[in-house]
Parts: C-alpha cells; structure tokens; sequence
C-alpha cells in the first residue's frame, strides 16, 4: 500500500511490514489459544487466504515496481562477494540457533511442542508461548517477504498464493522437525531448505512444469512425513525395550 501510494522511505515501508507480520503472527496465535479453534490450519489457512485477498484488493491485482532503493538494495548488493539477502538469512539462523537452544522460552518451545499438556502443568503458560510463536513466524515472514521483493524489485498481489508456505512445511519435515512437535533444529531445517531449492532449481534447469513439479514436491513431502512415522515407531520401540529390560 506503502508503494503504490508513492511513499519513498524505504526503512519505514520495511518497518511497517515487520510490525504488520507480527500482528498478524499475534492475531493467529491469540485465534488459537484464546478461542481454543481445534486446529492451527483452522486460523493460519483463513488468515492466508484473507491476507491474499486484501493484497489484491491493495494492489489492485497490479503489478508494483516503485520499491525504494533501500528495499532493492538487500536482494541486489552483495558484500565481500556474497549477497546481502544470504548474509542476512545466516544472521538470523544464527539468532534462531541461539535462542531455541541457549534460552528459556526456546526450550519451553520444544516443550510445548512435545507435550503441549505435559508443559502447561510443569507451570509454564503455554498460550503465552504458542502466541510468540506465531508472533515470531509473523515477523519471519514478513522478512522473507521484504528479501523476496528487494531480489526481484517486484511485488503482485497475484503472487500472494504461491506455494512458498508448502515449500516451508516441505524443508521443515525433510530437515528432521516433527509433525507431532517437539523436534527439529535450525541445522535440519536449513539442509531442509538447501535440497528443496536444489529440487527448485534443478526443475526450472530442465523446464519441468510447475504441475510436475508440484506432484514431485508432493511425493517428497509424504515420504519425509512416512520417515517421521517410522522414525517416531522406532523410538517409541526402543523406550518400550528399555523400560522391560
């Protein structure tokens, strides 16, 4: 909205998207935990498809190209040879490594994955984590956002329903993370996203269509969700084993 209406201050148009991310973040999380909806896909899938709509009412299904140099200028510098964008993304995974590992609220993640009741009686409020969560991922994706426009110069509201939220889950549950939570590091989740922008790459190389590309990705998702399967029986084996021995 920011561009279309000629503004040219790039760090407030960044600063803006942050906030309004994490609002919508806060939004899905307090959706979840203060409604009790019985699903997260419930809210997150709504709000998807109501954000999509807003953009293509904002943008007016137009194409945008007016973004000001500070926006363009992470996706299209680079610094010692590497891009700004990949310096920033190694920031932050960084940052996420940290925190999830090295800080109270980001065990108390884990746990709340785990064993969401389990948490709640150990005396942590697990509402009030589950919404920094979504607050967090809110943020997130409104930095990819900003990185994927200053890398094309670009934005359409069109664009608005790519399947970049699929490719998410994909490199998530490929890198190892859980869909039953509780597990995952930032580690498996970047090897997550190296192999499916190498499967990305390798289609667009040999000019595969969108939709095989989609059956593949498919594939790929269900057989990394069948290794979780297995891989949860097996250690639930082996605490079996144990506990008789």
């Amino acid at each position: 909205a920011m561009a279309k209406a000629g503004l040219t201050n790039g760090y407030l148009m960044m600063l803006v998207a942050i906030i309004a991310g994490g609002l919508v973040g806060f939004l899905n999380g307090t959706l979840l935990t203060r409604l009790h909806l019985p699903h997260p896909f419930v809210s997150t899938l709504g709000m998807k498809n109501v954000l999509w709509g807003l953009a293509l009412v904002v943008s007016g299904n137009q194409m945008l190209n007016n973004f000001p140099n500070e926006v363009q200028w992470l996706g299209k510098t680079t610094f010692k040879g590497f891009p700004v964008s990949f310096i920033i993304v190694i920031l932050i995974f960084i940052f996420m490594h940290i925190f999830l590992t090295r800080t109270a609220m980001g065990r108390s993640i884990y746990c709340a994955g785990g064993n969401l009741e389990a948490t709640r009686l150990s005396g942590i409020d697990t509402a009030k984590v589950l919404t920094f969560c979504y607050t967090l991922s809110g943020v997130m994706a409104a930095l990819a956002g900003i990185l994927s426009i200053g890398r094309s110069g670009i934005s359409n509201g069109a664009n608005a329903i790519q399947p970049y939220d699929t490719d998410a889950i994909a490199a998530c549950i490929i890198g190892g993370a859980s869909f039953t939570g509780g597990k995952g590091t930032m580690t498996g989740t970047m090897i997550g996203c190296l192999i499916i922008a190498v499967l990305r790459n390798g289609f667009a190389l040999l000019s595969i269509s969108s939709a095989w590309q989609n059956i593949v990705l498919g594939l790929v998702i269900i057989l990394a969700v069948l290794m979780d399967v297995v891989r949860a029986y097996m250690d639930d084996k082996k605490r079996r084993l144990s506990t008789v021995k």
